[in-house]
Protein backbone atom coordinates (compact mmCIF):
# COMPACT_ATOMS: atom_id res chain seq x y z
CA UNK A 1 0.00 0.00 0.00
CA UNK A 2 1.43 3.42 -0.80
CA UNK A 3 1.74 5.50 1.91
CA UNK A 4 2.43 9.14 -0.27
CA UNK A 5 -0.15 11.85 0.77
CA UNK A 6 -1.82 13.65 -1.78
CA UNK A 7 -2.63 17.39 -2.66
CA UNK A 8 -4.62 20.49 -1.03
CA UNK A 9 -4.11 24.21 -2.36
CA UNK A 10 -6.10 26.31 0.02
CA UNK A 11 -5.68 29.01 -1.90
CA UNK A 12 -7.34 28.68 -4.86
CA UNK A 13 -9.91 27.35 -2.76
CA UNK A 14 -12.89 29.86 -2.36
CA UNK A 15 -16.16 29.32 -4.29
CA UNK A 16 -19.23 31.21 -3.44
CA UNK A 17 -17.56 32.88 -0.57
CA UNK A 18 -16.96 29.72 1.02
CA UNK A 19 -13.46 28.01 1.50
CA UNK A 20 -12.07 24.51 0.49
CA UNK A 21 -12.24 21.89 2.66
CA UNK A 22 -8.73 20.13 3.48
CA UNK A 23 -7.90 17.01 0.78
CA UNK A 24 -4.71 15.87 1.62
CA UNK A 25 -4.53 12.41 2.71
CA UNK A 26 -4.77 9.22 1.12
CA UNK A 27 -8.09 8.27 -0.40
CA UNK A 28 -9.60 4.66 -1.90
CA UNK A 29 -12.46 3.27 -3.63
CA UNK A 30 -13.88 1.71 -6.47
CA UNK A 31 -14.16 3.11 -10.18
CA UNK A 32 -16.33 1.69 -12.35
CA UNK A 33 -16.52 1.27 -15.89
CA UNK A 34 -19.69 -0.70 -17.09
CA UNK A 35 -19.64 -3.90 -15.24
CA UNK A 36 -15.77 -3.85 -14.76
CA UNK A 37 -14.66 -2.76 -10.94
CA UNK A 38 -11.19 -1.64 -10.06
CA UNK A 39 -9.33 -0.07 -6.93
CA UNK A 40 -8.12 3.82 -7.65
CA UNK A 41 -6.05 5.11 -5.26
CA UNK A 42 -5.24 9.28 -5.15
CA UNK A 43 -2.74 10.85 -2.59
CA UNK A 44 -2.67 13.92 -1.99
CA UNK A 45 0.44 15.91 -0.02
CA UNK A 46 -0.11 19.72 1.82
CA UNK A 47 2.08 20.84 0.08
CA UNK A 48 -0.30 20.23 -3.49
CA UNK A 49 1.31 17.29 -5.45
CA UNK A 50 -0.88 13.83 -5.66
CA UNK A 51 0.00 10.97 -6.80
CA UNK A 52 -2.86 8.36 -8.88
CA UNK A 53 -3.25 4.49 -9.20
CA UNK A 54 -5.52 3.29 -11.10
CA UNK A 55 -4.15 0.51 -13.50
CA UNK A 56 -6.58 -0.42 -16.26
CA UNK A 57 -5.64 3.39 -17.51
CA UNK A 58 -1.39 2.45 -16.57
CA UNK A 59 -1.51 4.98 -13.82
CA UNK A 60 0.64 3.58 -11.27
CA UNK A 61 1.95 6.37 -8.42
CA UNK A 62 1.31 9.15 -11.24
CA UNK A 63 1.88 12.53 -10.62
CA UNK A 64 -1.00 14.41 -10.76
CA UNK A 65 -2.08 18.37 -9.79
CA UNK A 66 -5.12 19.81 -8.58
CA UNK A 67 -6.84 21.56 -11.11
CA UNK A 68 -9.73 23.19 -9.00
CA UNK A 69 -10.67 23.19 -5.69
CA UNK A 70 -13.98 24.36 -4.52
CA UNK A 71 -16.11 24.36 -1.20
CA UNK A 72 -17.68 20.93 -2.34
CA UNK A 73 -15.64 19.68 -5.64
CA UNK A 74 -12.09 18.95 -6.20
CA UNK A 75 -10.59 18.09 -9.87
CA UNK A 76 -7.18 16.81 -9.92
CA UNK A 77 -5.16 16.07 -13.62
CA UNK A 78 -2.73 14.12 -14.65
CA UNK A 79 -0.49 13.20 -18.05
CA UNK A 80 -0.11 9.76 -18.99
CA UNK A 81 1.73 9.15 -22.34
CA UNK A 82 0.40 12.47 -23.67
CA UNK A 83 -3.40 11.51 -22.59
CA UNK A 84 -4.87 13.74 -19.61
CA UNK A 85 -6.77 12.42 -16.97
CA UNK A 86 -9.11 14.48 -15.06
CA UNK A 87 -10.88 13.41 -11.92
CA UNK A 88 -13.85 15.61 -11.02
CA UNK A 89 -15.79 14.71 -8.40
CA UNK A 90 -18.01 16.65 -5.44
CA UNK A 91 -16.79 16.36 -1.94
CA UNK A 92 -18.08 16.15 1.46
CA UNK A 93 -17.64 13.92 5.06
CA UNK A 94 -14.23 12.55 3.92
CA UNK A 95 -16.48 11.13 0.59
CA UNK A 96 -15.32 12.08 -2.68
CA UNK A 97 -17.04 10.49 -5.92
CA UNK A 98 -16.91 11.98 -9.43
CA UNK A 99 -16.35 10.75 -12.89
CA UNK A 100 -12.78 10.49 -14.24
CA UNK A 101 -12.36 11.38 -17.93
CA UNK A 102 -9.82 10.06 -20.02
CA UNK A 103 -10.13 11.17 -23.62
CA UNK A 104 -13.80 9.53 -24.42
CA UNK A 105 -13.00 7.31 -21.75
CA UNK A 106 -14.87 7.45 -18.25
CA UNK A 107 -15.20 5.72 -15.58
CA UNK A 108 -17.40 6.79 -12.44
CA UNK A 109 -15.37 6.42 -9.19
CA UNK A 110 -15.76 6.98 -5.23
CA UNK A 111 -13.25 7.26 -3.23
CA UNK A 112 -13.53 7.87 0.96
CA UNK A 113 -10.41 9.90 2.59
CA UNK A 114 -8.13 7.67 5.32
CA UNK A 115 -7.79 8.66 8.72
CA UNK A 116 -3.89 8.14 9.37
CA UNK A 117 -2.49 5.17 11.12
CA UNK A 118 1.09 4.46 12.43
CA UNK A 119 2.26 1.11 13.24
CA UNK A 120 2.00 1.51 16.83
CA UNK A 121 -1.74 2.26 16.25
CA UNK A 122 -1.57 -1.10 14.33
CA UNK A 123 0.13 -2.81 16.61
CA UNK A 124 -3.40 -2.44 18.83
CA UNK A 125 -5.39 -4.24 16.73
CA UNK A 126 -3.78 -6.87 14.93
CA UNK A 127 -4.57 -9.95 16.55
CA UNK A 128 -6.82 -12.27 17.13
CA UNK A 129 -10.29 -11.98 18.27
CA UNK A 130 -13.28 -14.38 19.71
CA UNK A 131 -17.05 -13.72 20.85
CA UNK A 132 -18.58 -15.70 23.58
CA UNK A 133 -20.37 -18.62 21.48
CA UNK A 134 -16.11 -18.97 20.37
CA UNK A 135 -16.52 -17.34 16.68
CA UNK A 136 -12.80 -16.08 15.77
CA UNK A 137 -11.47 -13.40 13.83
CA UNK A 138 -8.35 -12.42 12.54
CA UNK A 139 -6.32 -9.01 11.68
CA UNK A 140 -3.28 -9.57 10.16
CA UNK A 141 -1.77 -9.07 6.32
CA UNK A 142 -2.16 -11.25 3.77
CA UNK A 143 1.09 -9.60 1.39
CA UNK A 144 -0.33 -11.61 -1.58
CA UNK A 145 -3.07 -8.47 -1.89
CA UNK A 146 -0.89 -6.03 -0.67
CA UNK A 147 0.01 -4.72 3.29
CA UNK A 148 -3.32 -3.21 4.01
CA UNK A 149 -4.69 -5.47 7.37
CA UNK A 150 -7.45 -7.65 6.11
CA UNK A 151 -9.69 -9.52 8.55
CA UNK A 152 -10.86 -12.77 8.67
CA UNK A 153 -14.24 -13.83 9.57
CA UNK A 154 -13.08 -17.12 10.19
CA UNK A 155 -16.73 -18.73 10.63
CA UNK A 156 -18.27 -17.40 7.20
CA UNK A 157 -14.58 -17.52 5.60
CA UNK A 158 -14.69 -13.56 4.61
CA UNK A 159 -11.79 -11.65 4.19
CA UNK A 160 -11.58 -8.18 3.18
CA UNK A 161 -9.40 -5.18 3.97
CA UNK A 162 -9.52 -2.71 6.79
CA UNK A 163 -9.66 1.41 5.50
CA UNK A 164 -9.41 3.56 8.62
CA UNK A 165 -12.24 5.93 8.72
CA UNK A 166 -11.03 7.34 12.59
CA UNK A 167 -8.83 6.07 14.77
CA UNK A 168 -11.57 3.28 15.81
CA UNK A 169 -13.90 3.20 12.55
CA UNK A 170 -12.88 1.30 9.66
CA UNK A 171 -14.21 0.15 6.29
CA UNK A 172 -14.56 -3.09 5.76
CA UNK A 173 -13.90 -3.89 2.36
CA UNK A 174 -16.32 -6.21 -0.25
CA UNK A 175 -12.97 -8.15 -1.45
CA UNK A 176 -9.51 -8.32 -0.99
CA UNK A 177 -8.82 -5.23 -3.31
CA UNK A 178 -12.32 -4.01 -5.39
CA UNK A 179 -14.95 -3.80 -4.99
CA UNK A 180 -14.67 -1.85 -1.61
CA UNK A 181 -17.77 -0.95 -1.71
CA UNK A 182 -20.74 -1.40 -0.59
CA UNK A 183 -18.67 -2.03 2.78
CA UNK A 184 -19.25 -2.75 6.25
CA UNK A 185 -17.80 -1.19 9.50
CA UNK A 186 -15.77 -2.55 11.99
CA UNK A 187 -15.76 -0.53 15.25
CA UNK A 188 -12.08 -1.63 16.93
CA UNK A 189 -12.45 0.17 20.68
CA UNK A 190 -9.85 -0.87 23.29
CA UNK A 191 -9.60 -4.47 23.27
CA UNK A 192 -12.68 -5.28 21.18
CA UNK A 193 -14.29 -5.47 17.59
CA UNK A 194 -18.07 -4.64 16.93
CA UNK A 195 -18.64 -5.90 12.90
CA UNK A 196 -21.70 -4.18 11.77
CA UNK A 197 -22.51 -6.15 8.16
CA UNK A 198 -25.46 -5.33 6.48
CA UNK A 199 -28.45 -7.51 7.22
CA UNK A 200 -27.05 -8.84 10.21
CA UNK A 201 -27.12 -8.47 13.50
CA UNK A 202 -23.81 -7.24 14.93
CA UNK A 203 -21.19 -9.31 16.48
CA UNK A 204 -19.17 -8.32 19.32
CA UNK A 205 -15.84 -10.27 19.91
CA UNK A 206 -12.80 -9.96 22.62
CA UNK A 207 -9.05 -9.29 21.44
CA UNK A 208 -7.48 -12.40 23.12
CA UNK A 209 -3.97 -12.32 24.98
CA UNK A 210 -1.50 -13.23 22.45
CA UNK A 211 1.71 -12.60 22.41
CA UNK A 212 4.06 -11.54 19.59
CA UNK A 213 7.74 -12.42 19.79
CA UNK A 214 10.42 -11.40 17.65
CA UNK A 215 12.45 -14.24 17.10
CA UNK A 216 15.87 -15.39 14.85
CA UNK A 217 17.47 -19.07 14.70
CA UNK A 218 20.43 -20.36 12.50
CA UNK A 219 20.19 -22.67 9.98
CA UNK A 220 24.43 -22.96 9.36
CA UNK A 221 25.42 -19.42 8.43
CA UNK A 222 22.29 -18.12 7.42
CA UNK A 223 20.23 -16.04 9.87
CA UNK A 224 15.94 -16.57 9.17
CA UNK A 225 14.46 -14.21 11.36
CA UNK A 226 10.54 -14.02 11.83
CA UNK A 227 7.67 -14.06 14.24
CA UNK A 228 6.32 -16.21 17.31
CA UNK A 229 2.70 -15.98 18.12
CA UNK A 230 2.02 -17.53 21.61
CA UNK A 231 -1.59 -18.17 22.47
CA UNK A 232 -4.10 -16.76 25.71
CA UNK A 233 -3.71 -20.02 27.11
CA UNK A 234 -1.72 -21.88 29.14
CA UNK A 235 2.17 -23.22 28.08
CA UNK A 236 3.28 -25.67 26.83
CA UNK A 237 1.25 -25.12 23.73
CA UNK A 238 1.60 -27.29 20.72
CA UNK A 239 3.07 -25.78 18.04
CA UNK A 240 2.88 -25.41 14.20
CA UNK A 241 5.61 -23.85 11.83
CA UNK A 242 4.51 -22.36 8.64
CA UNK A 243 6.39 -23.33 5.57
CA UNK A 244 6.59 -20.98 2.18
CA UNK A 245 5.73 -21.60 -1.29
CA UNK A 246 7.59 -20.49 -3.94
CA UNK A 247 9.27 -16.99 -4.59
CA UNK A 248 10.43 -14.32 -2.40
CA UNK A 249 7.82 -14.03 0.81
CA UNK A 250 7.66 -13.01 3.77
CA UNK A 251 6.46 -13.65 7.45
CA UNK A 252 3.26 -11.30 6.14
CA UNK A 253 1.90 -14.05 3.58
CA UNK A 254 0.77 -15.72 6.33
CA UNK A 255 -1.27 -13.56 8.09
CA UNK A 256 -4.65 -15.27 8.10
CA UNK A 257 -3.41 -18.66 9.54
CA UNK A 258 -0.98 -17.01 12.47
CA UNK A 259 -4.12 -15.47 13.54
CA UNK A 260 -6.38 -18.67 13.11
CA UNK A 261 -3.80 -21.42 14.65
CA UNK A 262 -2.79 -18.99 17.43
CA UNK A 263 -6.86 -18.83 18.48
CA UNK A 264 -7.21 -22.28 18.53
CA UNK A 265 -4.27 -22.55 21.37
CA UNK A 266 -0.95 -23.40 18.94
CA UNK A 267 1.75 -21.34 19.36
CA UNK A 268 2.78 -20.10 15.67
CA UNK A 269 6.30 -19.75 14.15
CA UNK A 270 6.00 -17.64 10.76
CA UNK A 271 9.57 -16.27 9.50
CA UNK A 272 11.03 -14.35 6.19
CA UNK A 273 12.14 -16.97 3.41
CA UNK A 274 16.32 -16.83 3.41
CA UNK A 275 17.21 -13.03 1.85
CA UNK A 276 13.69 -11.77 2.21
CA UNK A 277 12.90 -9.44 4.82
CA UNK A 278 15.00 -9.84 8.44
CA UNK A 279 16.46 -13.16 6.86
CA UNK A 280 19.98 -13.80 5.71
CA UNK A 281 20.89 -15.75 2.45
CA UNK A 282 19.46 -16.17 -0.94
CA UNK A 283 16.48 -18.49 -1.44
CA UNK A 284 17.21 -18.35 -5.62
CA UNK A 285 20.16 -20.05 -4.80
CA UNK A 286 18.96 -22.74 -2.12
CA UNK A 287 17.30 -26.05 -3.56
CA UNK A 288 14.69 -27.73 -1.60
CA UNK A 289 16.65 -29.46 0.97
CA UNK A 290 18.04 -26.30 1.80
CA UNK A 291 14.39 -24.50 2.04
CA UNK A 292 13.52 -27.97 4.42
CA UNK A 293 16.55 -27.37 6.55
CA UNK A 294 15.29 -23.77 7.50
CA UNK A 295 11.67 -24.94 8.63
CA UNK A 296 13.85 -27.96 10.65
CA UNK A 297 16.43 -25.06 11.77
CA UNK A 298 13.19 -23.73 13.26
CA UNK A 299 11.44 -27.11 14.73
CA UNK A 300 14.88 -27.22 16.31
CA UNK A 301 14.23 -23.83 17.97
CA UNK A 302 10.65 -24.48 19.20
CA UNK A 303 11.71 -27.35 20.78
CA UNK A 304 14.82 -25.30 22.29
CA UNK A 305 11.65 -23.38 24.78
CA UNK A 306 10.34 -24.66 27.85
CA UNK A 307 6.75 -23.08 26.85
CA UNK A 308 6.53 -25.22 23.90
CA UNK A 309 5.26 -28.72 23.60
CA UNK A 310 7.88 -31.14 21.97
CA UNK A 311 5.87 -34.11 20.92
CA UNK A 312 3.00 -31.56 19.49
CA UNK A 313 4.85 -29.36 17.10
CA UNK A 314 3.21 -29.84 13.52
CA UNK A 315 3.74 -27.96 9.40
CA UNK A 316 1.52 -26.30 7.74
CA UNK A 317 2.41 -25.18 4.27
CA UNK A 318 1.12 -24.41 0.57
CA UNK A 319 1.95 -24.90 -3.17
CA UNK A 320 5.49 -25.59 -3.24
CA UNK A 321 5.74 -26.64 0.23
CA UNK A 322 4.26 -30.07 -0.55
CA UNK A 323 7.58 -30.19 -2.32
CA UNK A 324 9.39 -28.97 1.25
CA UNK A 325 7.54 -30.79 3.19
CA UNK A 326 8.43 -34.41 3.51
CA UNK A 327 11.98 -33.57 3.64
CA UNK A 328 11.51 -32.42 6.64
CA UNK A 329 9.23 -35.22 7.85
CA UNK A 330 11.74 -37.22 6.79
CA UNK A 331 14.79 -36.10 8.00
CA UNK A 332 13.10 -34.96 11.32
CA UNK A 333 10.67 -37.91 11.71
CA UNK A 334 11.15 -38.09 15.46
CA UNK A 335 9.78 -34.46 15.46
CA UNK A 336 7.48 -33.92 13.47
CA UNK A 337 3.50 -34.61 15.19
CA UNK A 338 1.59 -33.74 12.04
CA UNK A 339 1.17 -31.72 8.58
CA UNK A 340 -1.40 -29.85 6.74
CA UNK A 341 -1.13 -29.26 3.38
CA UNK A 342 -2.35 -26.30 1.13
CA UNK A 343 -2.65 -27.20 -2.36
CA UNK A 344 0.68 -28.90 -2.19
CA UNK A 345 2.20 -29.74 -5.80
CA UNK A 346 2.43 -33.30 -5.89
CA UNK A 347 4.27 -33.81 -9.59
CA UNK A 348 7.86 -33.60 -10.53
CA UNK A 349 9.20 -29.85 -10.33
CA UNK A 350 9.99 -30.62 -14.38
CA UNK A 351 6.48 -32.01 -14.73
CA UNK A 352 5.75 -28.26 -13.48
CA UNK A 353 7.37 -26.26 -15.92
CA UNK A 354 10.64 -26.03 -13.46
CA UNK A 355 14.23 -26.81 -14.54
CA UNK A 356 14.95 -28.61 -11.78
CA UNK A 357 15.06 -32.82 -11.13
CA UNK A 358 12.94 -33.38 -7.86
CA UNK A 359 10.53 -35.48 -7.63
CA UNK A 360 8.43 -35.59 -4.18
CA UNK A 361 6.90 -39.32 -4.09
CA UNK A 362 10.28 -40.91 -2.65
CA UNK A 363 9.55 -38.50 0.33
CA UNK A 364 6.08 -39.26 0.27
CA UNK A 365 6.81 -42.80 0.79
CA UNK A 366 8.61 -42.55 3.93
CA UNK A 367 6.16 -39.90 6.16
CA UNK A 368 4.35 -41.54 8.35
CA UNK A 369 2.93 -38.98 10.32
CA UNK A 370 -0.85 -38.00 10.39
CA UNK A 371 -1.39 -35.61 7.44
CA UNK A 372 -4.46 -33.42 5.88
CA UNK A 373 -4.30 -32.64 2.42
CA UNK A 374 -6.67 -29.58 1.28
CA UNK A 375 -7.04 -29.08 -2.66
CA UNK A 376 -9.59 -26.59 -4.63
CA UNK A 377 -11.35 -27.99 -7.68
CA UNK A 378 -10.91 -24.82 -9.18
CA UNK A 379 -7.16 -24.52 -8.63
CA UNK A 380 -5.21 -23.69 -11.95
CA UNK A 381 -1.58 -23.53 -10.65
CA UNK A 382 -1.94 -26.99 -8.77
CA UNK A 383 -4.80 -29.25 -10.08
CA UNK A 384 -5.77 -31.64 -7.68
CA UNK A 385 -6.17 -34.19 -10.48
CA UNK A 386 -2.43 -33.82 -11.20
CA UNK A 387 -0.85 -33.39 -8.29
CA UNK A 388 -2.74 -35.39 -5.57
CA UNK A 389 -2.43 -39.12 -7.31
CA UNK A 390 1.40 -39.43 -6.91
CA UNK A 391 0.97 -38.33 -3.38
CA UNK A 392 -1.44 -40.65 -2.63
CA UNK A 393 0.13 -43.28 -4.05
CA UNK A 394 3.42 -42.82 -2.66
CA UNK A 395 1.51 -42.63 1.17
CA UNK A 396 -0.61 -45.68 0.06
CA UNK A 397 3.05 -47.37 -0.56
CA UNK A 398 4.31 -46.27 2.51
CA UNK A 399 1.66 -47.43 4.75
CA UNK A 400 0.84 -43.98 6.61
CA UNK A 401 -2.24 -44.92 8.07
CA UNK A 402 -3.49 -41.44 8.67
CA UNK A 403 -4.33 -39.48 5.38
CA UNK A 404 -6.73 -37.41 4.89
CA UNK A 405 -7.19 -35.43 1.48
CA UNK A 406 -10.30 -32.85 0.87
CA UNK A 407 -11.17 -31.33 -2.34
CA UNK A 408 -13.07 -27.96 -1.55
CA UNK A 409 -15.75 -27.15 -4.39
CA UNK A 410 -15.23 -23.84 -6.60
CA UNK A 411 -12.24 -23.15 -4.58
CA UNK A 412 -8.93 -21.90 -6.23
CA UNK A 413 -5.06 -22.25 -5.47
CA UNK A 414 -5.60 -20.17 -2.46
CA UNK A 415 -8.76 -22.09 -1.22
CA UNK A 416 -11.06 -18.76 -2.03
CA UNK A 417 -14.39 -19.12 -3.22
CA UNK A 418 -14.12 -18.29 -6.62
CA UNK A 419 -15.90 -19.32 -10.27
CA UNK A 420 -13.29 -19.90 -12.77
CA UNK A 421 -10.05 -20.04 -10.52
CA UNK A 422 -8.14 -17.71 -13.11
CA UNK A 423 -5.97 -15.27 -12.12
CA UNK A 424 -8.25 -12.13 -13.23
CA UNK A 425 -10.30 -12.90 -10.84
CA UNK A 426 -8.59 -12.96 -7.55
CA UNK A 427 -9.00 -9.33 -6.86
CA UNK A 428 -12.83 -9.34 -6.76
CA UNK A 429 -13.07 -12.35 -4.02
CA UNK A 430 -13.94 -12.20 -0.77
CA UNK A 431 -14.01 -15.34 1.05
CA UNK A 432 -12.37 -18.59 1.69
CA UNK A 433 -14.20 -21.94 0.79
CA UNK A 434 -16.83 -23.33 3.21
CA UNK A 435 -15.25 -26.16 5.33
CA UNK A 436 -11.76 -24.99 5.02
CA UNK A 437 -10.85 -23.32 8.65
CA UNK A 438 -13.53 -25.37 10.49
CA UNK A 439 -12.16 -28.47 8.49
CA UNK A 440 -8.32 -27.42 10.14
CA UNK A 441 -10.14 -27.02 13.20
CA UNK A 442 -11.75 -30.71 13.25
CA UNK A 443 -8.84 -32.63 12.26
CA UNK A 444 -6.62 -30.58 14.66
CA UNK A 445 -8.89 -31.59 17.49
CA UNK A 446 -9.26 -35.25 16.64
CA UNK A 447 -5.30 -35.94 15.92
CA UNK A 448 -3.88 -38.79 18.48
CA UNK A 449 -1.95 -37.70 21.39
CA UNK A 450 -2.26 -36.16 24.86
CA UNK A 451 -5.45 -34.14 24.98
CA UNK A 452 -4.96 -31.83 28.04
CA UNK A 453 -2.25 -30.24 25.76
CA UNK A 454 -4.26 -30.06 22.59
CA UNK A 455 -6.36 -26.92 21.29
CA UNK A 456 -10.20 -27.91 20.73
CA UNK A 457 -12.07 -26.36 17.66
CA UNK A 458 -14.22 -23.69 18.23
CA UNK A 459 -17.56 -24.72 17.61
Amino acid sequence: MRQALLPLIAAAAIACGGSAPPVSGRWVGDARKGDAVDRIEIAIDSAGAARVTYQPWSLSDSPARIARNLADSLTIETANGGDTTSFRGAMGEGAWAGVAVRGKDSAAFDLRRLHPMLAEDWEQIVGTYRNGRGRLFGIGRLSEFGMQRMLVDYQTGRIGPLYPLSDRLFLYGSSVIAPLFPGDTVDLATGGLRLAEAGKAPVVAVRLNTLDEQVTFENGPVRLAGTLILPATPSPWPAIVLVHGSNALTRDVFGPWTRFFAGLGYAVLAFDKRGTGGSTGDWKQADFSTLAGDVIAGVRFLQGREDIDQDQIGLWGAGQAGWIMPIVAVRAADDIAFMIVHAGAGITAREQGRMLDFDPAPWWLRVKCPVLFFYGDLDANVPPAESWPPIEAALRRGRNPSVTQVVLPGANHLLLSAKTGASDEYPHLSHFAPGYFQGMADWLSALPGPKASRPQSPN
